[in-house]
């Protein structure tokens, strides 16, 4: 079937399956019985795009992570539906978190955001001349930042919301505060949080989010690190554990699939060994950062303290 036997849609012009249509026959073979006419599926390259602009929802940026490298698993992987602790450095993670968000769909529903993000949507009554948090009165006059009316917007729509800590430089009593109240909301709307450090910025005394309440309510989470090269590892309350070289398994839901570590990142995981399998790694049509253009085509369709 050629590329003129259909008007042009909003597909990839170069894609070899559609030619820009969009659309691609469903094979004789998996057509319904008694079906009549053409029948059309959407095509790889619209997934594809869907997929990158759901991941560019969830964190700005985030497409344009590196893959991993070929044959490489992420032990995050299957652990979009329980609450974690993550410690692994800012590259590392956005390499790991793209790799579990273009195996997820186009629908998932989930959100990056930091100590920042969660002060300014709790900060979001008081003026931006008002305010006294130079990092929130900075993300205020950020034309592409995302602002919230309350912090219940921001916190409780995502189906899976991950702090990422260390973002914020300035010292704000409450910043612990409030993100205590971010992880007790979602823990009694039951719906998961990731909490993500640093290797060399843990969250413990010292650090501007950490306070003994939060530690003390995220205490019983399992806790990955992804440790380069010379990273030491620290021992978490249940116990570390090393893991060796495994494969990634797809989603399962509740099941729990394996945590595994590459060659130069060994993976740590507090609570309890979790079982090997031997199921071929996933393989995914955007694990190639070339795989497709940059720019796809767009679908048509508080206080101060």
């Amino acid at each position: 079937m050629s590329a003129a036997d259909y008007p042009q849609g909003d597909g990839n012009p170069e894609c070899p399956h559609c030619h820009g249509r969009g659309v691609v026959p469903v094979p004789k073979e998996q057509r319904p019985p008694f079906a009549i006419g053409d029948l059309t599926r959407p095509c790889t390259c619209i997934l594809a795009r869907d997929v990158l602009a759901n991941v560019e929802r969830g964190w700005k940026g985030l497409s344009k992570a590196d893959p991993l490298s070929h044959g490489e698993t992420s032990p995050l992987r299957g652990q979009e539906d329980k609450n974690l602790r993550l410690t692994l450095s800012n590259k590392a993670f956005r390499e790991h978190l793209r790799h579990v968000a273009v195996r997820m769909g186009p629908n998932w529903n989930f959100l990056v955001t930091s100590e920042v993000g969660l002060m300014d949507s709790w900060l979001s009554n008081i003026a931006t001349e008002e305010i006294e948090d130079p990092d929130v009165e900075r993300r205020r006059r950020m034309k592409d930042a995302t602002h919230y009316q309350t912090l219940i917007d921001l916190i409780e729509p995502p189906g899976l919301l991950i702090i990422l800590l260390g973002v914020k430089s300035t010292r704000n009593s409450a910043t612990a505060e409030v993100i205590l109240e971010a992880v007790q909301h979602r823990n009694y709307k039951d719906k998961p949080t990731w909490l993500v450090d640093q290797p060399m910025h843990r969250l413990a005394p010292g650090h501007l989010a950490y306070s003994p309440l939060l530690e003390a309510t995220v205490a019983d989470w399992p806790r990955v690190e992804i440790l380069a090269a010379g990273d030491t590892p620290q021992i978490s309350p249940g116990g570390f554990q090393q893991f060796s070289m495994g494969d990634d398994l797809p989603s399962t839901g509740g099941a729990v699939p394996p945590v595994l570590s590459t060659p130069s990142s060994p993976v740590g995981v507090g609570g309890g060994n979790i079982p090997e399998n031997k199921t071929a790694p996933t393989q995914n049509l955007l694990d190639s950062s070339d795989a497709f253009p940059s720019h796809p085509k767009k679908s048509k369709g508080g206080r101060n303290r």
